[in-house]
């Protein structure tokens, strides 16, 4: 009884810091945009609750993906801008 009074719960690990495999699938939980400015009129980079996949890891927000809608993969930060997805096609 006093191992389990003295032991400590389970670290969490922040879903930003797990780095998913490439070629996981993954869901959009926000649409992301970038608005416009002097070089852009603005950019659609994913719509809410689409589809894409990781392609890499070599970014500040941890994983490049792309979006099944759209040809250049970009960055993007797990567990806020999008989930690994585990349904069907």
């Amino acid at each position: 009884m006093a191992d389990k009074y003295m032991s400590l719960p389970p670290k969490r690990v922040k879903m930003k810091d797990i780095l998913l495999p490439v070629g996981t699938r993954i869901k959009f939980t926000k649409t992301l945009t970038s608005g416009p400015d002097e070089f852009s009129p603005g950019n659609l980079y994913a719509e809410k609750d689409d589809l894409g996949v990781v392609v890499g890891h070599d970014c500040w927000e941890g994983h490049r993906v792309k979006w099944d809608k759209w040809d250049a993969p970009f960055g993007a930060v797990h567990g806020d801008e999008f989930t690994q997805y585990y349904g069907e096609e």
